[in-house]
């Protein structure tokens, strides 16, 4: 087989159809009941072998650093000590996915830059094609230590997250369905997402919840065809109170005829099912009146 030099990939953004959030455990993480929803939006990335000691990155538009703080960086560093590879990537990532958006944009890129490096330094392309069968052990050992959503990247589609959203079990993704996602250009961090959650928690102001769809013991719930879309948000009571924009946004396409409609991992991203593209595209031109921005793009 022809050693393949360079390759361009699309690393997706996802949403949550829904999310449920125990309390701190000892280790200081929170346990996840999540269904993760990949969808056409997305950054590029570019690899090409460099034939140095060293990867480099470049990002455009140049919003993130691009140092070795970047998990596409740490992700590709990972790998090459695992595989004790000599040679180098010259990395360009192509940056459309929002951040702090809820929307898992730098563990997409960081598992599609596992995947670059694994097809280039391991000749791994059938790999890839095959990823919904099985993922290498060793993309998933450095996927572990990147973050909580990178795992689920690496294979992508829909699937059923528990633990620290790392332990998955894959669903068929069936019809393609249509989605406003609406980002209200506001940041939120995830974890001062967490510490709202907890004091509101702790102040008696927000029960954690124990009953319904595996929100009690985080169990595996049971599955309709589109997972509980619209079933709920852990983050979205503390999140909106402290972001009003966003609420304003849910509200808004509820008003644009959305359903259900949404906040994304803790947000500030807000998604809306529509019937059509010809109705997401009434949707986003009735949208068009607020500074926001507003994608319309498709399930996986």
């Amino acid at each position: 087989m022809k050693k393949i030099k360079s390759l361009r990939l699309r690393a997706r953004a996802k949403i949550n159809l829904w999310l449920f959030i125990g309390p701190r455990d000892k280790s200081g993480f929170h346990p996840l009941s999540t269904v993760f929803q990949e969808i056409e939006l997305n950054d590029t990335l570019i690899f090409k072998l460099n034939g140095l000691s060293k990867t480099r990155l470049t990002v455009t538009p140049p919003i993130l650093p691009a140092g070795s703080d970047n998990l596409v960086i740490r992700a590709l560093d990972l790998l090459r000590q695992r595989l004790k590879i000599q040679n180098g990537l010259d990395v360009e990532l192509l940056k459309r996915i929002p951040i702090g958006a809820g929307l898992g944009g730098g563990s997409s890129d960081a598992a599609c830059a596992l995947w670059g490096g694994w097809i280039l330094w391991k000749n791994g392309l059938s790999d890839f094609n095959n990823r919904q069968r099985k993922v290498p052990a060793h993309l998933l050992d450095c996927a572990r230590q990147l973050g909580s959503d990178v795992p689920f990247f690496l294979q992508g589609g829909r699937a059923y997250g528990e633990g620290r959203g790392d332990l998955l079990t894959p669903f068929p993704t069936g019809s393609k369905r249509w989605l406003i996602l609406v980002y209200p250009r506001v940041h939120v961090s995830t974890k001062e997402a967490y510490k709202l959650l907890d004091k509101a928690r702790s102040q008696g102001r927000l029960l954690f919840k124990k009953s319904g769809k595996g929100k009690g013991n985080l169990s595996h719930p049971t599955f309709h065809p589109w997972g509980g879309a619209g079933e709920g948000n852990d983050f979205e009571p503390v999140i909106f109170k402290k972001f009003p924009e966003i609420i304003k946004v849910k509200r808004a396409l509820h008003e644009a005829g959305c359903s259900p409609v949404q906040m994304s991992g803790s947000g500030s991203s807000v998604f809306g099912f529509v019937t059509s593209r010809k109705a997401g595209e009434n949707v986003r031109r009735a949208l068009s009146r607020y500074s926001w921005d507003v994608y319309l793009t498709r399930s996986v």
